[in-house]
């Protein structure tokens, strides 16, 4: 994978975020109890800050890998700060541990 494909990955990422953004959206959370409609608004927050960083990322006229490095050393530490425990009411951190995979993956692939 070339440092171009990297870039059209990022771009389909950011349509599939596009539409889990709307559906977190358009969800009618008015049932949920406030710790639900925390965890519903705490995604909708998470996917925008990755749609914004992917765009961030294709308009940058930086090195995409270095981009990419930084990024996953924020995810590195959001999951440091995660509780691992199974028991944790928010399984963020299994989620966080993918998205470093695939930032890990997508840093491997730049040339």
């Amino acid at each position: 994978m070339t440092t171009k494909q990297v870039s059209e990955t990022l771009g389909n990422e950011i349509e599939l975020l596009d539409q889990m953004i709307k559906c977190v959206q358009e969800y009618d959370g008015s049932h949920f109890t406030n710790q639900g409609k925390f965890i519903q608004n705490s995604w909708e927050r998470f996917l925008n800050d990755r749609r914004t960083t992917n765009s961030t990322l294709l308009e940058s006229d930086a090195n995409i890998k270095a981009d990419l490095n930084s990024e996953r050393i924020q995810v590195e530490a959001y999951i440091a700060q995660t509780d691992p425990d199974p028991n944790y009411s928010e399984t963020w951190r299994k989620f966080l541990v993918c998205e470093k995979e695939i930032l890990d993956h997508l840093i491997e692939r730049c040339d």
